[in-house]
């Protein structure tokens, strides 16, 4: 019968970075050696928590930069991504990110070919 696993701090903290990471558990359980429901089991409080952690760790440095106590604003856009896609909070609802197409989206099927006309000079014809 194989020993018991017992966790220790370090394997912890690795276990909560890869899950704010959002790095698969099956993943994480290779890393530090042991099963997928070994995993669970035993570090259930940092897989239920690290996501939030690493969210509230994100919006607080997102707020620091905002209100000007952190002077390096070369991460703002990052953060600024990473807050609604990663924490699921909305800063506006319905508006697209991209402007809509000018020209409809053929479909798949062949390209369309050049006419052979006359060239122009000065978009009049000779």
């Amino acid at each position: 019968m194989p020993a018991a696993f017992c966790p220790d701090d370090e394997q912890r903290r690795t276990v909560e970075a890869m899950i704010s990471y959002g790095i698969p558990q099956v993943d994480i359980a290779r890393v530090i050696g042991i099963d997928d429901d070994t995993l669970r089991k035993h570090f259930r409080e940092e897989i239920d928590t690290g996501a939030a952690r690493a969210n509230a760790r994100v919006a607080a440095f997102l707020f620091e930069q905002a209100t000007g106590q952190r002077g390096d604003g070369g991460a703002a856009v990052t953060t600024i991504f990473r807050n609604p896609a990663k924490a699921r909070l909305r800063c506006f609802e319905n508006v697209p990110l991209l402007p809509p197409r000018a020209t409809p989206r053929r479909g798949p099927g062949p390209l369309p070919r050049l006419s052979r006309s006359p060239p122009f000079v000065n978009n009049r014809p000779d």
